[in-house]
């Protein structure tokens, strides 16, 4: 995995392929609460043929070192603001997942190089059960037990939820955990969906039982420019579970958009 000095400290990301081409796409995914860059393996495997993808460890995260304090969802979206400026990127497609989609909008809120949104999993809130935190304050085996069981739809067979690299990315520190969790609960975008002008494409999987579904088809509706689809017999690591249907959305909304752009005429 490359890496980048952000603060003081160590940034690490992962990319689908080497070189990042410049008449391709590029797509920057953002993982989710006590998450990573795992999180994202099955997109990065699908996408890298025709975009580039770059999956980005959040400080703290990972393999990124804490770099700086980030205590708020705006905290994590400067932080990207960053990393991105770092890289290099401009006129990328953010595709966050919960937490992260709430870091996405984030910054597609305050404008800046961004061509479009894809959100997994989230809503204009991120609603934080007391029973999550509780769990995670007293026994974390417990709470890792519980999490296994709301982050997957009962239709997803264990066997695959212990194969998959969604459950074994949730290994930031504990605080680490608690601190987004935190994060999330006192976050909301609700009124400020109208500055997300960029065109938006919102997933949930109809299970989801951290962030319903209602919430994130709200989410969908609202916001000014976005298409939604609800992904039956999928909870919130859709992008997992059902990750062939969520690349092939991604696939024909960044297809859609790339088609969009005016042409630059060649002089000759």
């Amino acid at each position: 995995m490359p890496e980048l000095s952000l603060n003081g400290g160590r940034v690490w990301y992962r990319l689908g392929s080497e070189p990042l081409l410049p008449d391709r796409p590029t797509l920057v995914f953002v993982h989710g609460a006590g998450a990573s860059s795992l999180t994202w393996l099955y997109q990065l495997r699908a996408l890298r043929q025709s975009m580039n993808c770059v999956s980005i460890d959040l400080p703290g995260h990972g393999k990124s070192d804490e770099c700086a304090k980030c205590a708020s969802i705006a905290d994590y979206a400067e932080r990207l603001a960053e990393i991105l400026a770092l890289l290099g990127l401009e006129d990328v497609v953010l595709v966050g997942h919960s937490m992260g989609a709430a870091v996405a909008m984030e910054c597609l809120a305050k404008g800046g190089s961004y061509s479009a949104g894809i959100l997994v999993g989230a809503g204009p809130t991120i609603p934080v059960s007391r029973m999550i935190t509780e769990a995670l304050e007293t026994n974390i085996e417990t709470w890792s037990e519980m999490m296994e069981d709301l982050l997957f739809s009962p239709a997803t067979p264990r066997r695959f939820v212990s194969k998959s690299h969604a459950a074994s990315s949730l290994q930031a520190p504990r605080e680490v955990i608690r601190d987004d969790f935190v994060a999330c609960g006192a976050w909301s975008i609700a009124d400020r969906l109208a500055n997300i002008k960029v065109p938006c494409l919102v997933i949930g999987g109809r299970d989801d039982a951290l962030t319903p579904s209602p919430i994130i088809e709200a989410l969908g509706r609202t916001l000014p420019n976005a298409k939604f689809e609800i992904i039956d017999d999928a909870g919130h690591m859709v992008m997992v579970e059902r990750h062939k249907r969520v690349n092939e959305l991604i696939i024909e909304f960044v297809h859609r958009q790339e088609a969009r752009k005016p042409r630059v005429r060649s002089r000759g």
